[in-house]
This record gives C-alpha cells, structure tokens and sequence, in this order.
C-alpha cells in the first residue's frame, strides 16, 4: 500500500503515524499528550507548528501566483476584460469603554476589517457637553488618524460608526455597495439643479429633527428627503437632517471635512459633533443656493415645489470655508445605518421564511448576493455552524418601506438588551467571534459596480481578532485582543449571553516574537488542561 502525502508530511516532520501534535495550536481534536513541561519539549513543539504553517503558507502562494498568472487568463475567451482592482476599507470606531465591545464582536461577527479605536480608556466629563464630550472629542481623533494617511491613500473609503451603541446585521460588501448606489442617487438628483457636477463623496445618515434654530441654514437651505411621501404613513416624518451616528466616505473627502470641523470646535464651543457637521452641511448648501440665484444657469431644473426656493438672495455672505464644497450628502432611506429612536415600533426583525405576512417585503439583490450569513473564512475544520440563506434569518427591518440596513444606532433604548438578543448572530456570536479570529487575509468584500468594474476590498494587515488603539504619535497603533478590549465576565455575558462567562481570543496563530511565543503556548496548554478537569468532572 502506497504511502499518502499527508503521511510523507508528517514523516518530513518527524511525526510518528497519527501522532497530531503539528495540528494548529488551538485545534480541541489535537490535543498535547501529556509530557513533562520541559524547555526542549516546547522546542520542538513550536518547531513542528512552524513547518505546518510554512507549508501552509507555501499552498496558498502557490495558488495565488496561479491564479494571477497567465494560466487565469487561458480559462477565458475574454481577452481584453478589465483586471480586478483593488482598494483599502477602514473601519475607524470612536470609544472609550467596554460599552462598545456589542459593536466590535458584530463586526467580527459580519467579517468586517479590523477596526481602529479612537480616544480609547479617555474620560469625558463635561456637563455642557453632549455625552461628557465624547461626541465632540471624536472630531480631533478621528482627524489625526485621516491627517497621517499620505495623498496615496485619498481614494480609501473609510466607515465611522457610533462606537456606544451602532450593531452590524449585514456584510461590509452591502454597505459598500449602498455607499455608491447613494453617492450616484444624490448625484443624479443634486446636478440638474445646479447644473453643476457637485461631488457627493461623503454619506451621513439622516435623522427627523434639525437641533439648529428654526431659520438656520443646517435647517432651511438642506434637500428634502428624496423619499417619497406615499413610502411612509400619513404624517410619519421623512428624516432630512444630517445625523451623525454613521460617517462614510473617501479618506481624502473626510481629510478636508474634519479638518475644518477640528477648527470650528477651536473657534467657539459646540455641544456635540452633530452641531459642528451640521452646520458645516449649511454652509455647503447655502453655497449651492447662492451660486444658483446669481450665476442662472440656463440648463438648471428647478423643482417649483422645492422647500429653499427663493431663500437665498444675491447678496454676498462670507463663510468661513469658502465654497464649502466637502462633497456631504445623506442616506435618507437609512439604507447604511437608520436611527432606532427615529423609526421606533417601525423597525422589527423579520425573518421571511417564518412571516408570512410579510412576504411581500424582498430581500433586495444586494442582500441576496452578498455571502450568506454564517459563512467563515476559518479553513481549520473546527467550527459548526447552521447553513441558512439570509431569507432564513431574522433582519431587523423598517416594516414599511421594507429597508434592512446594514447597521443600526440604538441609542438610548429603554429595551437595549432585548433588542441586542434579536440580532440573527447573537445565538451564535462567540462562535463567529472565533471563527472570525481565525481567519486568514482575505478581502472583505469584492463588489461590482454599475459601469462592471469588479473591486476587491481589503482591510489593514493587522491580524485578526483584535483591534488597533489609535496613537496620535504615529501609525500603526497598538494592538489589542479582543479578550483584552472586552474581557471580564460581566462584558462575556453582556455580549453572548450564553453562561460561558468572559470571552477568550482562540490561540491559533503564534506571534513571531519567542517571549510572547512562550507565553501563547503556556495559556494553551492551561486551557487544555483545564478542558481536560472538565471531562473528568
């Protein structure tokens, strides 16, 4: 009988037959056999995981240098087709305290790219201001991570959630593909007006109320909702004002944005962020208005029944950021991010497979498209998960215009931990969680987009299950586990709520430096020892 190649590999690594001991390090069906903790024996362990990965690694080179080489282009008759381009995603989160940690593990959960937090461990204490400070003290750190990206980054798109309570039900490709279905909507509805080619590179969400005075710009001069009145119950308000609990955009847009922002906040006090950008989507609009009323353009269409007709006159006002022209515009559908406080009973989980009095609610193409819910990129054989399609899980949904967005800003619901138990990945989370953590690189998302240009979406090399803590000294940031960010029982309950206490990042990839090496592989072997108590218990 003819030896396997898996046995030749394991023989080149010194392996008796069905010895496991190459298998990853957290792999529960390889586990050590029991030894004497001896400096060699751990030699030679750390040797054997080595080559395992080496091999590995070597695999998927060799598939990748395949799959961009000429052999790729001999499979199609299409010899002249675009090649696949590819482009950076950030997901930059503003926190402070393990009370985003929900937000964090939706993430992992949805494989969204390692995420970058702002003011981490800061303390905001102000009572003039609007949650101590901690809205407003977002600008600055979020404008000193933009300011070190060089010019080659500017076309990087870039998702800033609000880091206290925003959870992700659906997959970052969706929300890349909303992001530029929006950006042409509102670039379609604003050109003919002003006959101008206005850029619209930056998506807030929308929200119903103003917060500005009655007569202030941010109030009078902004668009109106492009939704339909027949889309909502009558006297149901259709949100037109700038919201700033979701923030997406190019990283050289919002390099502009928030360093005037940051200078606003130097020139007088605001009570939040929403105060700041609001205004400054004012002046943008006042701009526009006023370029109108005194350049006429001839080929302009004009709405008669447009709210900002003839509130602008041709009298010059200075504004303190010239044109103001900083490319923001608004997801007035809530189709990226909808604010649970606005729509209130409105917003439900509904899952299609079960509901039928919902049947006429469709999930939309990009949903149906995107990869399915409890997918993985974890190879290691490990984890066991359902295999539903996204019509088999419970989307929380605006029941009347039928939207499922892609995150959701709770705010400060009376029901928050209920609401949190309604997410279709909660049963599920701490599996996810580690699935996510074991992933290798890969793009996040692969998006088409309506001229056919595929684009690959990739996040920062940072590793997997965990986060990068912004330093205002420079790039890269630390790292930090997820178990270190949201460790503890309380938060492990918090969070997946299944009586398995904290959660523990799964040691799967050994870090190149040898002390931290030591380190992960004492913790492994504690952990299994400890599994092991509880099989005899």
């Amino acid at each position: 009988m003819s030896t396997s190649w898996t046995e030749k590999i394991r023989q080149a690594l010194g392996l008796e037959p069905g010895e496991s001991q190459y298998s990853p390090v957290n792999n529960q069906d390889g586990a050590l056999e029991k030894q004497e903790e001896t400096v060699s024996s751990r030699k030679r362990l750390v040797a054997k995981i080595a080559a395992a990965v080496l091999l590995v690694w070597l695999f998927f080179f060799l598939l990748y240098k395949w799959g961009t080489s000429e052999f790729r282009h001999t499979a199609s008759n299409n010899d002249e087709a675009e090649p696949i381009k590819s482009n950076f995603f950030h997901l930059v989160i503003p926190a402070s305290s393990a009370g985003f940690c929900r937000t964090l593990f939706s993430a992992g959960a949805l494989n969204y790219p390692t995420p970058r937090i702002v003011n981490w461990e800061k303390e905001f204490k102000d009572d003039k201001k609007l949650d101590g400070g901690f809205h407003l003290a977002k600008i600055e750190a979020v404008n000193d991570f933009l300011q070190k990206k060089g010019a080659a980054h500017h076309h990087e798109l870039v998702y800033i959630p609000d880091g206290l309570d925003t959870w992700f039900q659906l997959r970052p490709e969706v929300l890349i593909h909303r992001y530029h279905a929006i950006k042409k909507r509102l670039e379609k509805r604003t050109w003919p007006r002003y006959s101008l080619k206005y850029d619209q590179n930056i998506i807030f969400s929308a929200q119903n109320s103003c917060g500005s005075g009655e007569d202030s710009w941010p109030c009078t001069l902004v668009p109106d909702s492009d939704i339909p009145e027949s889309a909502f119950e009558p006297n149901m308000s259709r949100p037109r004002f700038l919201g700033t609990g979701s923030i997406m955009g190019t990283v050289g847009a919002l390099k502009s944005l928030f360093e005037h922002a940051k200078w606003k906040t130097e020139q007088r006090q605001y009570a939040s962020d929403q105060e700041v950008f609001s205004e400054i989507f004012g002046d943008q609009e006042y701009h526009r208005e006023w370029q109108l009323v005194n350049d006429h353009p001839a080929d302009s269409v004009i709405n008669a029944n447009d709210t900002r007709n003839g509130r602008v006159d041709s009298k010059a006002i200075e504004l303190p950021c010239g044109n103001c022209q900083f490319g923001i515009g608004l997801d007035y559908w809530g189709e990226i991010s909808t604010a649970a406080s606005d729509i209130g009973e409105d917003l439900v989980p509904i899952n299609l497979a079960d509901t039928l009095s919902y049947r006429h609610l469709d999930l939309t193409t990009d949903v149906n498209e995107s990869t399915p819910p409890f997918w993985t990129p974890d190879y290691s054989g490990d984890t066991k998960l359902p295999q539903k399609a996204w019509s088999e899980v419970s989307l929380q949904t605006h029941r009347q215009s039928g939207v499922r967005p892609v995150a959701i800003h709770h705010g400060a619901r009376k029901d928050i931990d209920d609401a949190w138990r309604q997410n279709w990945h909660f049963p599920h989370l701490r599996t996810l969680a580690s699935a996510h953590a074991k992933s290798m690189r890969i793009p996040f998302a692969v998006v088409a987009d309506q001229e056919g240009t595929v684009r690959e979406y990739w996040g920062p090399n940072d590793g997997f299950g965990g986060a990068r803590v912004h330093d205002p000294k420079g790039l890269p940031g630390h790292w930090k586990q997820w178990d270190e960010l949201c460790g503890g029982d309380e938060v492990g309950e918090s969070v997946f709520g299944d009586g398995q206490g904290a959660y523990k990042c799964p040691i799967y990839y050994l870090y190149f430096d040898s002390n931290k090496q030591n380190d992960q592989l004492a913790k492994w072997q504690e952990r299994q020892d400890e599994a092991k108590r509880k099989e005899l218990n």
